[in-house]
């Protein structure tokens, strides 16, 4: 028995070096995604813009964490994301992090819910690592206040919440791969189908599908990857290079997709999901050495606290399995307050790619009978539009829209582009009409593309 406690001790054991740094960098990332957000606030978040309070009732949750719904005024959600910043900066610094982790765990759940079709992967879980991280002492190493841990104290933390965190990367790459069952996975397109989606392509991915040989045997390796790869990070016996091969080898997989993919702050988000994990054997070696000891690191989380965590970690994952096999392995109301809360473990990045590329194409008719295409319309007064649409965010509200039958959200983002317009006030002269195509475009085998297939799917009069 005291075999198995070591080697769990050995592989869920993080050391507060890691912990500190991990605090830092997610505070970094929380107050860069609040910048980025408050940028484009009113378009997003506010009743001014595409998705107004009523419309966002429609797609949110049963139940919702109402911080985002009390008001629809852009001076609001500005100043909610505001302060969402000013509590990264104390994370960043330090301070009270349980309390900061917590509180950005509130205020982002209630954001995601406020317009879901403009949030993704980065969002969930950056919101599990915020969850994960207040029940750990983050604030015991490079913080601006230290923790009270005692100075004897082992230099790394055991406990219900450690395991919690470090197997979340384990979960959202094995959920992320079992969840790949189209056809695509299986016949070799599906790198290529994901390579060729204009939305996201960066010049890296559109080189690499000219090489559809080379697209072909990569799919059927990132699939293995995703799915046995992090078993490299738990490794009981040799611990310390086996982790350090894996955490490399995830590193360099993001980087690969960051520069081949536009995915926004997914590739940050999940190379930080993967500090934690960094021995404090490493740490040693760079010359950041403290005392070790002995002894495996002792169990510190209470009998209720585990218990509390467990439960935690089964219904998430309860809810993954269940949702992977099509059944509801929990009670309604359980399966809504994890949902509410954003605690379920479903991944479903790139589950199926179909092989061929989809967007919204905003066309505007002048008055003199001209059509422009407002995505891409590049008269100064219209950048803030431009660039609000061509953000990750805009693009995967974009994708929403092109994909799903919903009249009402259509017409809705073609009535704010009107209002947009006028209030521009673009020196091109009034815009008459706004129409939304859906247009779809079929990979051909040599890489490319075919001819554009446009279906109208909302006409609306600007004046």
């Amino acid at each position: 028995m005291s075999a198995l406690r070591e080697a769990c001790a050995r592989v869920f054991a993080l050391d507060l070096r890691s912990l500190g740094v991990f605090r830092i960098l997610l505070g970094v990332l929380v107050l860069g995604d609040a910048w980025s957000r408050g940028r484009f606030a009113a378009a997003f978040y506010s009743d001014a813009g595409f998705l107004p309070r009523a419309l966002a009732r429609e797609v949110a949750p049963e139940w919702v964490v109402p911080i985002h719904f009390w008001s629809g005024a852009p001076s609001v959600e500005t100043a909610l994301l505001a302060v969402s910043g000013v509590l990264a900066t104390l994370l960043i610094l330090g301070i009270a992090p349980r309390w900061m982790c917590l509180s950005l765990w509130v205020l982002g759940r209630s954001l995601v819910q406020r317009n879901p079709m403009a949030s993704y992967g980065a969002d969930s879980l950056l919101l599990w690592l915020l969850f994960w991280g207040a029940w750990l002492p983050l604030g015991e190493r490079f913080a601006w206040r230290r923790g009270g841990r005692a100075s004897d104290a082992s230099p790394t933390v055991w406990s219900a919440a450690s395991v919690g965190l470090s197997l979340q990367v384990l979960w959202l790459y094995v959920f992320a791969g079992v969840e790949k069952t189209g056809p695509m996975w299986f016949d070799g397109t599906a790198l290529n189908n994901a390579l060729g989606l204009s939305y996201w392509q960066l010049p890296v991915g559109q080189f690499l599908r000219s090489f559809p040989a080379l697209c072909a045997a990569l799919t059927p390796a990132v699939l293995v990857f995703e799915v046995a790869g992090p078993l490299l990070l738990y490794s009981p016996c040799k611990t310390v290079p086996i982790r350090t091969v894996g955490i490399l080898a995830f590193l360099g997989f993001q980087l690969g997709l960051g520069l081949s993919l536009d995915l926004g702050w997914f590739p940050l988000v999940s190379s930080l999901a993967l500090v934690p994990l960094i021995p404090g054997a490493l740490w040693d070696r760079w010359g950041a050495a403290e005392p070790r000891w002995s002894a495996a690191p002792r169990w510190t989380s209470g009998v209720g606290a585990s218990l509390a965590v467990a439960g935690l970690l089964v219904a998430s994952v309860g809810v993954g399995v269940g949702f992977r096999l099509d059944v509801d392995l929990w009670p309604a109301s359980l399966n809504r307050a994890l949902e509410t809360a954003g605690l379920q473990q479903r991944w479903e990045m790139f589950k199926n790619v179909p092989p061929f590329d989809t967007r919204l194409v905003p066309h505007g008719v002048l008055e003199d009978g001209r059509r422009v295409d407002l995505s891409r319309f590049a008269d100064p007064g219209w950048a803030p539009v431009r660039e609000a649409l061509g953000t990750t965010r805009g693009r995967r509200y974009q994708v929403w829209l092109a994909t799903h039958p919903a009249p009402r959200h259509h017409q809705r983002m073609a009535r704010w582009l009107c209002q947009q317009w006028r209030d521009a006030e673009v020196s091109e002269g009034a815009l008459r009409e706004v129409r939304l195509f859906r247009v779809r475009r079929v990979f051909t085998p040599d890489g490319g593309y075919g001819e554009p297939e446009p279906v109208l799917r909302q006409r609306v009069a600007c004046n």
